[in-house]
């Protein structure tokens, strides 16, 4: 369901003084630590599709594998132990073994599935008790496609989920004779590939994860953008303890000033971006509340405060990873957002006066992409999206056309799988759009590092913004 545009009553926010949280700001210290290497895609090969042969596990090793099932994984487990594979240079060879596990497709699900070492074959996941058939109805992330013949005959692919509405093709993970890949597949498989042996399985001990992944600690909801009217880009964020509001303001090169109170009651909205939504020339804040999904937009008085809030739009709940640009280059503030069914991103252009036109499809298969932010990274003028993959942590730079979709993603570096909160603003100053995020693992805090934008798809050297985040 798209979210729909009306008018409704407005929501106020108690504004309060300033709570000190303990976060230190830095004059801009340099950082030693390693930044973010540059990437290399794995190339789809017109000989990498399928097996190349399989071990073939002994009774003994089958029974293991069966015993070890019963050890539970979540979901998410599966797919992090798949993806630790991704990159890593591994050469297909049945007679081989990493971490235990054979160096072909059905010992990389077995490692994914924590079943026995050196792992299963193809034929054997089902009869051996170890997963059981479902259909293609059920299929959920952590699942499996398993063409149960032997040897070179069989193949098997860990499923991630639909990369397409009509769940005519999908995100998987498989171990094939180029290596580890993670990539969209058509359903069942590639054709000329034993397409028709394919079938959805399903391991019997894995399970949902019931337990949510820890919240930010210290600061949260990152927006970059001018919120104090002196031209200067500046971050605002939310504490995580109490929902209080913080301006960050910037001094225009590189470095942070102490914060401000920008109100509080903000733990109720969650999702902020920013931008100029209703035209008067001060960047604004988009806001969606938690309880509903309606989505507000709190104008800024360019004094680093807000005036009455709008009401932008309601069923914004179906989707996730909002931010702000102008996507379709007429020189009004959209938002880009992801349907959280299919991954499909939309683009919701604004009307200058703080609510949105009928949403615009700009592709699909996003759901393979987390930490979206808006910016112009490859400086032609024209709103681009800087997303980070899943699977290893590479981030990936979309060029907009300045029509609401994309060009062909160019790959920024990879190692970003170390950073939390990432949003984009111009911070140095110098006319480049840069991208800033926190070193933490979720439910901790750590240093905020800003990466200077070159303005041609990379970043500079980064360097340390603070500590305490």
């Amino acid at each position: 369901m798209s979210p729909s545009v009306h008018h409704r009553r407005s929501l106020a926010l108690t504004l309060a003084g300033v709570l000190a949280l303990g976060v230190t700001v830095l004059e801009g210290t340099a950082s030693a630590s390693p930044t973010p290497a540059a990437a290399t895609a794995s190339a789809d090969g017109v000989q990498d599709k399928g097996s190349h042969g399989q071990g073939a596990p002994s009774i003994q090793e089958q029974q293991r594998s069966v015993r070890l099932a019963a050890e539970r994984v979540t979901r998410s487990e599966a797919l992090t132990r798949a993806s630790s594979w991704v990159g890593l240079g591994l050469t297909y060879n049945q007679n081989g073994t990493y971490q235990g596990y054979r160096r072909d497709c059905s010992g990389f699900v077995s490692m994914a599935w924590k079943l026995g070492k050196p792992g299963l074959a193809t034929p054997n996941f089902v009869p051996s008790g170890a997963a059981r058939s479902i259909s293609k109805a059920e299929l959920r992330p952590g699942d499996a496609l398993n063409n149960d013949r032997a040897g070179n005959d069989g193949h098997i692919v860990l499923f991630e989920g639909w990369a397409d509405a009509g769940k005519n093709s999908y995100w998987g993970y498989e171990f094939s004779s180029s290596g580890v890949h993670h990539r969209k597949i058509p359903y069942p498989y590639f054709s000329g590939s034993g397409t028709s042996n394919f079938k959805p399985i399903r391991n019997v001990n894995i399970v949902d994860d019931d337990t949510p992944p820890p919240g930010d600690a210290g600061m949260t909801d990152f927006v970059g953008g001018d919120f104090t009217g002196d031209g200067r880009s500046d971050v605002v964020a939310r504490a995580k303890v109490n929902g209080t509001l913080f301006v960050y303001p910037g001094n225009g090169a590189g470095a942070l000033e102490a914060r401000r109170s920008m109100g509080t009651g903000w733990d109720s909205l969650d999702e902020l971006t920013g931008g100029d939504f209703n035209g008067d020339g001060n960047t604004d804040i988009a806001a969606r509340a938690k309880s509903d999904g309606t989505l507000f937009i709190y104008p800024g008085n360019g004094a680093g405060s807000f005036n009455s809030p709008i009401m932008a739009g309601t069923g914004w709940n179906h989707v996730e990873e909002l931010t702000g640009g102008d996507f379709n280059s007429d020189g009004k503030a959209d938002i880009a957002a992801r349907t959280k069914a299919d991954g499909t991103l939309f683009i919701y252009p604004g009307n200058g006066a703080g609510t949105f036109d009928t949403p615009i499809m700009a592709g699909t298969g996003w759901n393979h992409l987390e930490e979206l932010t808006g910016g112009d990274f490859n400086s032609d003028g024209k709103s681009d999206i800087a997303a980070r993959a899943k699977a290893d942590g590479t981030l990936f730079i979309y060029p907009g056309n300045g029509a609401s979709t994309f060009n062909s993603p160019v790959s920024a570096g990879s190692g970003w799988n170390i950073m939390r909160d990432i949003f984009s603003a111009d911070l140095n100053g110098d006319g480049n759009t840069d991208i800033t995020g926190v070193q933490a693992p979720q439910g901790t805090s750590g240093n905020m590092y800003l990466y200077p934008g070159t303005g041609q798809n990379t970043f500079a050297t980064r360097y340390t913004l603070g500590t305490g985040w």
